[in-house]
């Protein structure tokens, strides 16, 4: 065991490890210090086994939604679960937790709790109707468990933790998530209240004028409110986030992420929902029809598109990461991956739904789908193959803007902006900027896609050509823009291959990022900069 204890026999054979009861946490580094990418844990890859299930349950929450109630739902209980993710990977970039017996009971009731909620991400027909349904009470109440487990951990780091700047890092994660504790509780309450209703025989008088006059699911029947409450504890997180890195921060009260860490669990997030991808386009019923094989090779070879524009555009080096930049271009860069990771999912769910446009004339498959809503989205052929379409170009179009604006942020928009000009001059390179029209040209033609067009191998086999498109005009990049390296050569008249370190180039519009640091620098950029 990793902290255990052996103990011997005492002719010297060795015995079973003794696993201790409690060990505390301790903390990963300080300033100064360099960080030093931890091992491999299983314990987090097992923990990201629970988000491939999120992953699917929120595709096939799209695909019997394909509306804007289906975004509005599915946008409310990926940002609560993903929100879970993310407020345990800024714990263990700063914390190690021992190998004990209590932790391990922690982490098999918090696995527990996150199995509630995930298994109940149900069709939103079911979540709506907190009445009949269960399904939004269990999330909630999932959740709720979940945030206060994560608040139990920053209780313990204030307790056990005795460096100077843990007590008010924890404190500061405790302000953080009190008031998404207290909107999942509400949320808790309210889809509770509406299931276990306290008049059982009114209730049940109701029910069954209800199954007389209105269908399951109907609008006089839905309930809102919780899934209102998930979507305003998300966004609250977030801005609170937001509120502390404008708030006085310093070395003697924060502790530095460690980024090397963030970035590799990051990588391994993304391939979570790129491989729910694959399964959407892997795990269907297969037809003889020519259009199905179009449509699932040009889907299929998307997915590996998309796999190499995000690690060829995202830095595998700390020192190359928004964290390390700026605390502005950090919370931003956290932004739109968030965008980022949601689409992604959005994106595989389109392609099953394309897929399944072959298969429609199954009459199981044709009942499961008109059983799911009662506004009767399948129905119609028309309506609902341009909600399809509209689906599809929208978590594309999504998809490639929130990856371009990670890049943006991880160089900064003032660094990309001087590469479109000559650094000595300012005189402004046309080609470059029409280079940057360009690239804005094939997002709005993925925006407007669904507007032209309809027919699931059409969308899949032009949406596949976007997507070369974008990894045409990145690689063009490489050749048509100066990096980083020769636009501060041109200005120092240094030789580009001495460039070293962090070296940031701003134009007289810029502020100094002296005063802007986001606190996860170490070695000789900690001596250097300021929180």
């Amino acid at each position: 065991m990793a902290n255990g204890t052996t103990t011997h026999h005492p002719n010297g054979e060795e015995l079973i490890p003794c696993v201790p009861f409690y060990l505390p946490p301790k903390q990963l580094q300080r300033w100064g210090d360099t960080q030093l990418l931890p091992h491999v844990n299983w314990g987090d890859l097992f923990f990201d086994l629970f988000y491939v299930g999120a992953a699917y349950n929120l595709g096939n929450l799209l695909r019997y939604e394909r509306s804007s109630r289906g975004v509005m739902y599915f946008a409310g209980l990926f940002g609560a679960v993903s929100k879970i993710w993310f407020d345990r990977l800024t714990f263990d970039s700063r914390f190690n937790v021992g190998d004990d017996i209590f932790h391990r009971i922690y982490e098999v009731f918090f696995l527990s709790m996150l199995a509630t909620s995930v298994v109940n991400i149900q069709t939103v027909e079911e979540l709506e109707n907190s009445q009949d349904s269960s399904s939004m009470f269990s999330f909630c109440l999932g959740m709720t468990v979940l945030t206060f487990l994560d608040m139990l951990r920053q209780l313990e780091i204030i307790k056990f933790v005795n460096t100077p700047e843990a007590k008010p890092t924890a404190k500061r994660e405790l302000r953080r998530q009190f008031p998404s504790l207290i909107l999942y509780l509400v949320a808790t309450i309210i889809a509770g209240v509406d299931f276990y209703h306290a008049d059982n025989d009114h209730y049940e008088k109701y029910r069954q004028l209800a199954n007389e006059t209105a269908t399951y699911g109907s609008s006089s029947r839905r309930n809102d409110v919780p899934i209102i409450l998930c979507i305003a504890s998300f966004v609250l997180s977030y801005i609170n986030v937001w509120l502390h890195i404008f708030s006085k921060l310093a070395k003697e009260n924060t502790i530095p992420m460690n980024v090397g860490f963030v970035i590799h669990r990051h990588g391994e997030f993304t391939m979570l929902f790129l491989g729910e991808s694959v399964l959407s386009l892997l795990i269907v019923e297969v037809t003889n029809e020519i259009k199905y094989y179009v449509t699932f090779y040009s889907g299929l070879a998307s997915v590996i598109a998309l796999q190499y524009l995000h690690f060829k555009s995202q830095p595998h080096h700390a020192d190359e990461h928004a964290m390390r930049q700026s605390k502005v271009r950090g919370v931003s860069f956290f932004g739109f991956f968030m965008i980022y990771c949601a689409s992604l999912i959005a994106l595989g769910a389109t392609y099953k739904m394309l897929l399944y446009e072959y298969t429609i004339d199954n009459a199981d498959e044709r009942g499961r789908m008109m059983a799911a809503s009662d506004n009767s989205v399948y129905a119609d052929e028309e309506d609902r193959l341009q909600r399809t379409a509209n689906l599809f170009s929208g978590s594309m179009t999504l998809t490639c803007t929130s990856l371009d604006m990670m890049s943006v942020v991880h160089k900064g928009i003032f660094d990309n902006l001087e590469r479109c000009s000559c650094p000595k001059t300012q005189k402004i390179y046309w080609s470059r900027v029409f280079f940057v029209i360009l690239r804005l040209g094939l997002l709005i033609f993925m925006a407007t896609l669904s507007q032209w067009m309809s027919d699931p191998e059409e969308l899949a086999f032009v949406g596949l050509l976007a997507l070369l498109g974008q990894i045409i005009t990145r690689f063009l990049g490489l050749k048509v823009f100066p990096t980083m390296k020769k636009v501060h050569a041109a200005i120092t008249g240094e030789d580009h291959h001495n460039f070293k370190g962090q070296h940031e180039v701003r134009s007289s519009m810029a502020y100094s990022l002296n005063q802007d640091k986001w606190p996860n620098v170490t070695s000789g950029n900690a001596e250097s900069s300021n929180v």
